[in-house]
C-alpha cells in the first residue's frame, strides 16, 4: 500500500493527520500537463492556480479502497484509476479537503444515474457545476477515481449503488458510467473510490487591453 504519493511535499508534518495544500508550481511538469489536459475543452478560460491537497485520512481510506478493489479483480492493473473532473457548485471545496470523508454522496442530489458522487472526463462538463468564489474565479476538482470494473447504464435516476455483475448475486460493479452533454460521465456511490487531489482555481480569459485585478 503507498503511503503517500511521491509529489507530495513535506510529509512528516502529516504524521498528526494534519492537511497540507500546496499551491503546484506553475513552471513544473505536475502543474503543465494538468493545466494542458483542462483547457482541451475550456475555451477562452486560463488556469490561475493548481493546489494539491494532502489530506493523509482521505488519501488512507482511498488506498484501503484500491487494496480491495485489487484483491476482488485479482489484478493490480485491473483498478482502473483515472483522472477526472468534479465541480461542487455551491458547496466550498474546503467542505470537501478538509473533512475526514472527502466526497460524500450523502449531500449529492439524485442526478441521472441516482444518489452518486459524479464526476466527468471533460473539464467542460464540470464547469456547469463550477464553484464561484466572491471575486468571480472558478474552482472544480481534479480528482484521482477508482473505477474498477465499470458498468455502462443508460439514465437512471433510482440508483443507490452499481448493479450485480451478470451471473452474480453478491458481487457488484464498482462504478456505474454513462454518457451525456458530449462526454463520458462516472458515478461512484462509494465514498471512498475519489480522492479529491487536485483543486484548479480559473477564469474567463481577460479581453487583450482589459484591465487585470489580481486580489484573490
Amino acid at each position: 500500500m503507498q503511503k503517500y504519493p511521491k509529489n507530495w511535499e513535506d510529509v512528516e508534518s502529516m504524521e498528526s493527520d494534519q492537511t497540507i495544500i500546496k499551491q503546484v508550481d506553475k513552471k513544473s511538469t505536475e502543474f503543465k500537463s494538468i493545466e494542458e489536459q483542462f483547457l482541451k475543452t475550456m475555451v477562452n478560460k486560463e488556469v490561475q492556480m493548481i493546489q494539491r491537497i494532502q489530506n493523509p485520512k482521505i488519501w488512507q481510506k482511498f488506498q484501503v479502497e484500491v487494496a480491495q478493489i485489487e484483491k476482488k479483480l485479482k489484478s493490480k492493473g485491473g483498478t482502473r484509476i483515472r483522472y477526472l473532473y468534479h465541480g461542487t457548485s455551491e458547496n466550498a471545496p474546503t467542505n470537501i479537503y478538509q473533512s475526514e470523508q472527502g466526497f460524500n454522496g450523502y449531500y449529492s442530489n439524485d442526478g441521472m444515474w441516482g444518489r452518486a458522487n459524479y464526476f466527468a472526463a471533460k473539464a467542460s462538463y464540470s464547469h456547469d457545476y463550477r464553484h464561484t468564489l466572491p471575486n468571480g474565479s472558478f474552482q472544480m476538482f481534479y480528482a484521482r477515481v477508482i473505477l474498477g470494473k465499470s458498468k455502462a447504464l443508460a439514465p437512471n435516476k433510482a440508483l443507490r449503488e452499481p448493479p450485480f455483475i451478470e451471473g452474480s448475486t453478491t458481487v457488484r460493479y464498482d462504478s456505474v458510467q454513462g454518457f451525456t452533454k458530449n462526454t463520458d460521465v462516472f458515478m461512484v456511490y462509494s465514498n471512498q473510490k475519489a480522492y479529491p487531489e487536485y483543486l484548479i482555481t480559473y477564469r474567463e480569459k481577460p479581453l487583450q487591453g482589459a484591465r487585470i485585478s489580481f486580489n484573490m
